[in-house]
């Protein structure tokens, strides 16, 4: 199974038209992490299946926080 960091990569890659995303892995990790903070959007479209809202974005961050491992 491809980790997030792997999958952002090569979507990284494939944005710059190269075949492996090997050399973005680094850049990966940070692309992740500046998402750790959702948008009033993201935490709109979330409260309508979660209404505690404090609760999705602890939850959110959390899974952005193990995607960038």
């Amino acid at each position: 199974m491809e980790s997030m960091v792997e999958a952002v990569a090569r979507a990284m890659a494939v944005a710059e038209g190269v075949e492996t995303g090997e050399a973005y892995l680094d850049l990966a990790r940070p692309a992740i992490v500046a998402l750790r903070v959702p948008t009033a959007a993201m935490v709109d479209a979330g409260a309508v299946t979660v209404w505690n809202r404090d609760a999705l974005v602890a939850a959110y961050q959390a899974m952005i926080d193990a995607a960038a491992v």
